[in-house]
């Protein structure tokens, strides 16, 4: 009898470790595990994007290679953090931007390939440089335009 007890007893043991194993294993699955997309593998990151199932990514262009990460869900959208590992080619001005990052909010249920296009949805030092270049730009473009400038304001007075 003192037998058969301690052995229940031991099966009892057993059965609950099981149980916490499989638990845990359910909870990492559901929470923690994230798929590594191979790089340019967009089918990989637009199906992800669109379940808004954590995922890494990275896009390799001519200009930047371009880390994707889709965090999970934020509310109603899809928190994706955005970060330009290098800029390959293009002016000195956008050797700024390499190593910074934004995490942007994509609706949730979209396909969207590139969640920075939508930038107002973003936040980050990635923004704040990507908007300093277009200000900088800007700012350029009206100085050398400014005697065209001139001379259509004195037209129209």
């Amino acid at each position: 009898m003192e037998k058969d007890v301690k052995i229940l007893k031991m099966l009892l043991v057993v059965i609950i470790l099981l149980i916490i194993l499989v638990l845990g294993v359910f909870i990492y699955l559901l929470f923690f595990r994230t798929i590594a997309c191979q790089i340019n593998d967009e089918a990989c990151f637009s199906s992800s994007i669109t379940i808004c199932e954590r995922a890494l990514f990275i896009r390799e262009t001519d200009e930047f290679v371009t880390s994707y990460n889709i965090i999970g869900k934020s509310g109603s959208s899809c928190e994706v953090s955005v970060s330009i590992m290098q800029v390959k080619k293009g002016s000195n001005d956008l050797s700024v931007l390499e190593g910074k990052s934004m995490n942007c909010n994509v609706p949730f249920g979209l396909n969207i390939q590139n969640p920075e296009t939508d930038i107002k949805n973003c936040q980050g030092l990635l923004k704040e440089e990507i908007q300093n270049i277009i200000i900088q730009k800007m700012h350029a473009q009206l100085i050398e335009n400014m005697v065209q400038i001139k001379e259509d304001i004195t037209k129209v007075l």
